[in-house]
Formats: C-alpha cells, structure tokens, sequence
C-alpha cells in the first residue's frame, strides 16, 4: 500500500472541520464503527496515536495509525492478515499469480490482499483457508481433478482429514 506522509509542521494545525487552530497529538483508546462485506463491526484501538481538535474534537488518522484499525478490523472479522496469506501462499512455494490462477482472481487482488490495500471479503478468506489447507483442495482449485468423479474427490479429501496429525490447520480447528 502506498505510504502518504502528513508534513509535520508544528503544533497547533488548523482544524478541516471547524477552522480553529487547535489540532494537536493524542494518545486515545480510538472507537469506532467499521463495516466489512455487508457486517458491522465494532472496533477498539487502544493507544492510538491520532490527530485531534482540542476545540471540536475531529480526528484525523496517520497511515500506521489507520493501519492498525484496519488490523483490528481483521482481527474482529477472523480473517487472515496480510502477513498470513504471503506465509501460506511462501510455504506452498507459490507466486502471486500461481496462487491468483487457482482462485480464479487476478495476481493484482492476490497483491493488494498481501500488502493490505484491500481486504479480502469472507467467502474469500474462507477460500484461502480451504486453500492453503489439504492438497486435494489445491488440486481441485487448480484443475488437477476435472476427470474424476465426485464422490472419488469427497474420498480423497476424507482420506488426507483421516491422516493427517492433529494439529491446527489454516481454518484454525483440529484437522
């Protein structure tokens, strides 16, 4: 994601919304209301540096500060980070448009998901953890299972579930 820097001349600015000159910094626990495909979520930022009217009260948000919000918001809608997805998408020894051709997306939204300039609806985190979960998954995804029947497919899957070791898996329950 593109980084815009705010110049920072000296205290106090002047506020956008009410013209005085009384914006300064502020370390705020930072509430707000966030929708996210087609869901509200409520959002708490502790410690969040912002730039606050002393005489309105109107905030203005950093890149890093904005950042962390859009993190929270992550975090409250469960889905995978930035971070998470180039892990999983590495650890398969994948590219971007090798990842980006099995979901049918563009290598563009596989970049943006990646740096945090957009986030991923629901159904396509779920798609990702169903991706970068059991093979048979990846193979079907990509194509490798046209010729065979459905339920040969529902057996292979049943089959990698049954051996794999207990441990947590990208849709984070026990395999």
């Amino acid at each position: 994601m593109k980084k815009r820097s705010l110049k920072l001349r000296p205290f106090p600015w002047k506020c956008r919304t009410c013209g005085k000159q009384a914006v300064t910094r502020a370390v705020v626990t930072y509430e707000t209301e966030r929708e996210h495909d087609g869901r509200s979520y409520a959002i708490v930022v502790p410690y969040l540096e912002v730039f606050e009217c002393g005489e309105c009260h109107a905030r203005l948000l950093s890149d890093e500060s904005r950042e962390k919000v859009t993190d929270a918001l992550r975090t409250k809608a469960g889905l995978l980070t930035p971070k998470e997805i180039r892990e999983y998408r590495r650890g398969l020894s994948l590219t971007q448009e090798q990842l980006a051709n099995c979901l049918r997306v563009a290598k563009e939204t596989v970049s943006r998901w990646e740096t945090g300039g957009q986030i991923q609806q629901r159904a396509m985190d779920l798609l990702l953890r169903l991706f970068f979960g059991p093979p048979s998954v990846r193979a079907a995804l990509a194509g490798e299972l046209e010729n065979e029947s459905y339920q040969g497919w529902i057996d292979v899957v049943d089959q990698e579930v049954q051996n794999q070791p207990q441990k947590a898996t990208p849709l984070g329950q026990p395999s």
